[in-house]
C-alpha cells in the first residue's frame, strides 16, 4: 500500500490518482481505438465488480498523420 490506508493515509492519494487519470488521458486521447469484431460485448459479474463476458481485443491506431518531408530543391 503506497499511500496507506485508514486514517493514516497519505493526504495526496487523491491528487495523485487524479493526475494518473489526467495522465491516461492525455495518452489516449492522442489514440484511436475500434473494436477487431464488433459484437456486442455484454458484462458479466465477478464478484464486486463487472467485467467483460470475453477478452476485448482492440486496434489502436495513432491520430496524428505523420506528413512526411520530401527533399526540397533549393535554387
Amino acid at each position: 500500500m503506497p499511500f496507506g490506508a485508514g486514517v493514516r493515509r497519505c493526504i495526496g492519494l487523491a491528487f495523485a490518482q487524479f493526475e494518473m487519470k489526467i495522465a491516461l488521458a492525455k495518452i489516449l486521447s492522442n489514440l484511436e481505438l475500434k473494436l477487431v469484431d464488433n459484437g456486442e460485448v455484454k458484462p458479466k459479474r465477478r464478484g464486486l465488480v463487472t467485467a467483460p463476458d470475453r477478452p476485448i481485443k482492440l486496434i489502436v491506431t495513432n491520430k496524428r498523420q505523420v506528413k512526411s518531408r520530401g527533399l526540397e530543391t533549393v535554387a
